[in-house]
């Protein structure tokens, strides 16, 4: 695989990059924009991906500079929104697209796991999103900008489309996460079967599966090591959007284990769309892929600091091994 169409994503690092709460660690970010930089270049990648109001919590000509920098490095870089702030984005808008910035990843929630039914609030989130939404549509028709909304496992498949639907594809398109598709009742197959053709940025992420009461749980794990096969995501498939030029970067799991609850049947309830062949092909699937092996990472078995940041470089070391040989 071509390592220069893969960026790498600052959220690999949830640890290392002081994402996690964890009064053992002083806040100080190891790997801070700096480092992640450097990384990328190391390992041959194309770019990075990181939350724009995150390192920039107001967007100024400091963006500007900023990635004219990673362009005379030779990289690029794909910017997220980790809160949907209509007023951030509008002022966001000119500078991103005078920095040559068509897409922006953003989320409907911080909902987890894709167990909506314990989270009805989510409905508000998804309303107040198409109000923003509507707030921002001339303001990304002026500035030639989409927003790609990820499969955070909290929205469902059918929901990110009607909102491709009532919005138009030139305003929003679809941040695929693979390693979340799972959290939401999708093999990647199935995904990408459904909702190919609006892919505009990939998340490579893979994920071991372990049996939980009541489901299973999604386990951090290099790219190669989990159930997701990233020859059917990623290979050449007519009547979608993914090519080779398609943006992708790499961006593994968090920390905690995420647990979906798809032996419940209030599990499917949040999910109408989901026909019942679908639901059975995907709990055939979970069936054969769920084992009973060990799911704690090192920061839920409260290692020492230095053990969980040397585990998330060594997992990369072995995502980047991985990438470099699969063949599409």
């Amino acid at each position: 695989m071509d390592l220069n169409r893969v960026f790498l994503s600052i959220y690999s690092y949830g640890y290392s990059a002081g994402f996690i709460q964890d009064s053992r660690f002083n806040g100080e970010a190891i790997v801070d924009l700096n480092e992640l930089i450097k990384l990328s270049k190391n390992y041959g990648l194309g770019g990075i991906e990181i939350p724009l109001d995150r390192y920039f919590k107001e967007p100024t000509a400091e963006i500007l500079d900023f990635v004219k920098n990673l362009d005379q490095q030779g990289l690029r870089v794909t910017f997220d929104l980790e809160e949907f702030d209509p007023i951030y984005l509008k002022k966001a808008l000119p500078i991103l697209s005078e920095s040559m910035q068509s897409i922006l990843r953003v989320k409907v929630s911080n909902f987890y796991g894709g167990n909506r039914f314990r989270h009805p609030e989510f409905k508000e989130h998804l309303a107040e999103f198409k109000r923003g939404m509507r707030s921002v549509a001339d303001d990304l028709d002026k500035y030639g900008v989409r927003l790609l909304v990820e499969n955070h496992q909290d929205i469902s498949l059918d929901e990110i489309l009607d909102l491709v639907s009532e919005f138009g594809s030139n305003r929003i398109g679809l941040n695929w996460d693979l390693g979340s598709s799972l959290a939401l009742g999708w093999t990647v197959e199935q995904f990408r079967e459904k909702a190919g053709q609006f892919v505009g940025n990939i998340h490579l992420k893979d994920y071991q599966m372990v049996k939980c009461d009541g489901g299973f749980r999604l386990v951090r794990c290099a790219l190669g090591a989990g159930v997701v096969d990233f020859k059917a995501a990623l290979g050449r498939c007519e009547g979608d959007s993914i090519s080779e030029k398609t943006p992708m970067s790499i961006e593994l799991g968090a920390q905690n284990a995420r647990e979906a609850f798809v032996d419940l049947d209030e599990y499917w309830v949040a999910f109408p769309e989901m026909t019942r062949k679908n639901r059975k092909r995907f709990m055939e699937y979970v069936h054969e892929m769920a084992t009973d092996a060990p799911w704690e990472s090192l920061w839920e078995k409260k290692a020492a600091p230095k053990q969980i940041v040397k585990g998330e470089h060594l997992q990369m070391d072995d995502t980047v091994k991985f990438l470099k040989g699969l063949v599409l």
